[in-house]
């Protein structure tokens, strides 16, 4: 069979006739692999514009031959407009965006449920959640807030030092890490490895059916597994933006004791530069960071669609969707800091 499949495909495939006849009066039986071979046959020949007829055959052995040549044909792509793209477009933003209303509300209802009876919360998910999310990521938060402020000294000193202004890269560094870069470090580290990871989480579970194994019991999937990531997510974030900033702070004063700067020094110029509004603004952007990374990990996980690549693709535009809300919300709340003289 073999052979006869190579010899006969194989001729069919290099020259499709326009039309074709089989003559199969004198056959008395065909296996699964004759099946499939005429198939073949009737779906080259078809793609080519022509047709196949076969003489003889019981009824039953043409039939299935259709079926099978039909199943194998790749579906026609019809040419899409510009308009019927745009149109798609819309229509796609538009249930995304009724997605993430709905997912909006169904926080908001069991974020209230939470509160008036916080016994209902799985305290012990929100610390083991709070430990993969925080601890585990105090070392690389660290490391990146140590890196950017050491990078912002050496590269600000030289500048400085032209005006006779060397001590004021101190302020520099306290003010950009204390403020801005402290929590806009952790809040995409935040999107990077928790987001991501709540996204596969949550995904992993859509596909397998577990998230509706929830439903038929009566959990509701948002108050059961979204609100302790969120929980864990907001409680750990201020924390890591405060090692990153201290971290931060401590990386430029490393630049700056190469000119004879001393640690006193250092640290009454950082004083002098920030306050107790400056850190509560850190700590409120770090918050707001936490709640919109854990809510876009959530929700992406929650729409995971079907295949062997939705879970990748959740986790893909929970990163992207993460990292994009903090930078929109640092520069709304910079914004609104500013009005309110902040």
């Amino acid at each position: 069979m073999a052979a006869l499949w190579d010899g006969v495909v194989e001729t069919i495939r290099q020259a499709p006739p326009r039309q074709a006849v089989i003559d199969m009066t004198k056959v008395s039986r065909v296996d699964g692999a004759g099946l499939a071979m005429l198939a073949e046959i009737s779906r080259i020949i078809a793609a080519g514009g022509g047709t196949l007829r076969l003489e003889g055959a019981p009824a039953e052995a043409g039939r299935i031959v259709d079926q099978i040549a039909a199943s194998a044909l790749p579906p026609a792509r019809q040419p899409v407009g510009a308009i019927e793209q745009i149109g798609c477009g819309v229509i796609g933003a538009a249930n995304h965006l009724g997605d993430l209303v709905e997912f909006t509300g169904a926080v908001a209802i069991s974020s209230r449920a939470a509160l008036r009876a916080p016994g209902s919360v799985r305290w012990r998910d929100v610390l083991s959640i709070a430990a993969r999310t925080g601890f585990d990521a105090v070392a690389v938060t660290c490391l990146l807030g140590f890196i950017i402020g050491f990078i912002i000294a050496f590269q600000t000193l030289p500048s400085f030092q032209t005006y006779g202004a060397g001590n004021m890269v101190a302020v520099v560094i306290g003010v950009a890490m204390v403020r801005e870069l402290g929590p806009l470090i952790t809040g995409v580290v935040l999107a990077g490895r928790s987001g991501s990871a709540f996204a596969a989480e949550l995904g992993t579970m859509t596909v397998t059916n577990e998230i509706d194994a929830l439903r038929t019991f009566g959990l509701d999937p948002v108050r059961f597994l979204v609100i302790p990531r969120m929980l864990a997510a907001m409680v750990t974030t201020p924390l890591l933006s405060l090692f990153c900033t201290f971290l931060g702070v401590l990386g430029g004063y490393a630049v700056l004791a190469g000119t004879g700067m001393s640690g006193a020094y250092f640290v009454q110029e950082v004083q002098s530069a920030i306050g107790v509004m400056d850190l509560l603004q850190g700590m409120v952007k770090a918050g707001v960071f936490a709640l919109l990374v854990a809510g876009a990990g959530c929700a992406s996980g929650l729409q995971t669609g079907a295949g062997p690549g939705a879970v990748g693709e959740s986790a893909t535009r929970a990163v992207v969707a993460g990292i994009v809300l903090v930078i929109l919300s640092d520069g709304v709340m910079g914004w609104l800091f500013f009005l309110m003289g902040i």
